[in-house]
């Protein structure tokens, strides 16, 4: 299966699309540590919390109940996605954050390429849930990355001027 995404450089919307018809969307709440996601009618919120020790929860909208999490290790570069008890692990691939993957326990793959505006995901695996989740993750860790950045450049300006 293969999937494309497209996102706008200020928007907070990713565009997801199979054989170039709409089928699916991840976007950010404004001011917001939640997402929300629609992909082939089924509709999920990403909701993430701690500060420290980050997780996300994924909730289905539709029945209101939490279907699942994320665990992110400490440096931010890998993650575990546990959905109904099947386990997922979230890594890039390359050193420029352009290639990542979710693996399971069965060594079956989602490989996603891309940037923040735009890139595809091949599929092994039957799970539109999972291709949402390996989406959001690399984001999340690309914002975490730009907020970390921009906290660290006035503390640099300030002691080495």
């Amino acid at each position: 299966m293969k999937i494309t995404w497209n996102k706008s450089l200020f928007s907070g919307t990713y565009k997801l699309y199979q054989r170039g018809k709409p089928i699916g969307f991840l976007v950010n709440r404004t001011f917001s540590n939640t997402y929300d996601a629609d992909i082939f009618d089924e509709k999920y919120t990403f909701l993430s919390q701690g500060f420290f020790k980050q997780n996300t929860k994924i909730i289905d909208r539709k029945k209101n109940t939490v279907i699942g999490k994320i665990e992110y290790n400490t440096w931010m570069n890998r993650a575990t996605i546990t959905i109904d008890d099947t386990k997922f692990l979230w890594k890039f691939d390359n050193m420029w954050n352009t290639k990542w993957s979710l693996v399971n326990k069965q060594n079956e793959q989602i490989s996603f390429h891309g940037t923040s505006g735009n890139g595809e995901i091949i599929s092994e695996v039957e799970n539109p849930l999972c291709f949402l989740c390996g989406l959001y993750v690399t984001n999340y860790n690309w914002q975490t990355a730009t907020v970390a950045i921009a906290v660290m450049i006035p503390i640099w300006i300030t002691l080495f001027s």
